[in-house]
């Protein structure tokens, strides 16, 4: 009898998994091209000819998502430190 409740209940989540992974439909109300803005923290540094130095530096990140797999993306950096020749 235990058995055959089992059986049962196996059957009827056999049947609703199937059911829902037969009824999944791809996303179509997302546009195609989505912008996006962030924020950012991390460190910047310089090594150019006479320049050299890090810093803390916050960021704001936007971009525009292309397609699914491509992002047009930029960053402009804020550091916090002054960098001059040494």
């Amino acid at each position: 009898m235990r058995l055959k409740m089992l059986e049962d209940r196996a059957q009827r989540t056999y049947f609703i998994l199937i059911a829902f992974l037969a009824s999944a439909i791809p996303a179509h109300a997302q546009s195609g091209l989505r912008p996006y803005v962030g924020g950012s923290l991390g460190s910047f540094s310089v090594s150019a000819d006479d320049v050299d130095g890090r810093s803390v530096a916050g960021g704001i990140i936007g971009g525009l998502a292309l397609s699914r797999y491509v992002d047009a993306e930029f960053e402009v950096a804020f550091p916090t430190d002054t960098f001059t020749r040494s």
